[in-house]
């Protein structure tokens, strides 16, 4: 029998949305999964990190948010990039502060969405990082 390879896969559909806001969980995932993209979610950073730790195959791309209880999206970004299994899933980091801008090196993502954020805004930044291209 064999394994499913556990390195995260630019071609997958799925995405991990790591948010503590029930309607902005509710509301992206909704839009995502009606663009046939397959979303899991967790609350916290530390269940993020518990869902990509348990086995289960790695999505293609992480939505976090920076301001959460337990751990936030900084705390899950440290520990995200010391994990060699998962430091090559991109990660595009939403938030509504202001001056994230200034931090995004610190945190070292791949993209950044400022709250609130516009529909076409999200689907052009999943696209980029899901969706082959062609050459």
């Amino acid at each position: 029998m064999k394994s499913i390879p556990r390195k995260a896969n630019e071609m997958t559909k799925e995405i991990l949305l790591i948010e503590d806001d029930d309607a902005i969980l509710e509301s992206l995932r909704e839009l995502l999964e009606s663009f046939n993209y397959r979303v899991e979610c967790a609350e916290n950073g530390k269940a993020a990190l518990d869902r990509l730790r348990s086995g289960e195959p790695l999505p293609g791309l992480i939505l976090l948010d920076l301001m959460m209880p337990v751990m936030d999206g900084l705390q899950f970004r440290v520990e995200q990039m010391s994990d060699p299994e998962l430091r090559s899933i991109p990660v595009i980091v939403m938030s509504a502060d202001g001056h994230m801008e200034s931090k995004l090196e610190s945190v070292s993502a791949d993209g950044y969405l400022s709250k609130p954020i516009r529909l076409e805004t999200i689907l052009a930044s999943v696209e980029r990082y899901l969706l082959p291209t062609s050459a």
